[in-house]
């Protein structure tokens, strides 16, 4: 799962970059090293351009019973609320 937070509409300007977004990536452990070797070169390029960005590994698969349970926790984490 990939979700990302942008900045609210009546905060942004002209001034708004890269550095005002931020990322969460999930990668479930028995995806396999095909899931897995995408998301870490994901992680490490967007920490390397600036951008705010999170991973979580859990312990499945690529399926929406994993999906479900990460989804509110990253959305509530990304959105402050």
């Amino acid at each position: 799962m990939v979700a990302a937070a942008l900045p609210r509409p009546d905060h942004r300007s002209s001034h708004t970059t890269h550095h005002d977004i931020r990322i969460h990536l999930e990668a479930g452990l028995h995806e396999g090293p095909s899931a897995a070797l995408p998301v870490d070169a994901l992680h490490s390029g967007l920490a390397e351009h600036g951008v705010t960005v999170s991973r979580t590994d859990f312990n499945g698969a690529h399926d929406y019973a994993c999906w479900r349970g990460g989804l509110a926790d990253v959305l509530v984490s990304l959105l402050g609320r």
